[in-house]
C-alpha cells in the first residue's frame, strides 16, 4: 500500500520507528533492527514499507533498502503460503 514513507526521524526504539512527514503525521514503524536507522535521527530519511493486515493487528514494517523490504515481502508469502501466519 505505501512503498515508502519520507520525512523526519523523530524517534527511536528497540522494536520501532517514528518517522513525521512534512504535514505533521508521525508514523511509528516496526523495524527488526531499528538501530540500523540511528544515523538517521533527527534527519531527513526514506523508509521502504510493507503494510502487513493481520486478524488482529495493522503493522507497518520499515526497511534502509528496497531489496531488504522484497526479501521480507517473499518470507511473508512463504510464510502464508505454508500457513504459518
Amino acid at each position: 500500500m505505501y512503498a515508502y514513507i519520507k520525512g523526519h526521524l523523530s524517534q527511536l526504539f528497540p522494536t520501532h520507528i517514528v518517522v513525521e512527514t512534512s504535514n505533521g503525521i508521525g508514523y511509528e514503524i516496526q523495524t527488526p533492527n531499528s538501530y540500523r536507522f540511528q544515523k538517521y535521527l533527527n534527519q531527513e530519511c526514506k523508509v521502504f514499507t510493507s503494510l502487513i493486515v493481520r486478524e488482529d493487528a495493522q503493522l507497518l514494517y520499515g526497511f534502509i533498502s528496497e531489496e531488504e523490504k522484497e526479501m521480507f515481502t517473499l518470507q511473508e508469502e512463504i510464510l502464508t503460503a505454508y500457513g504459518l501466519t
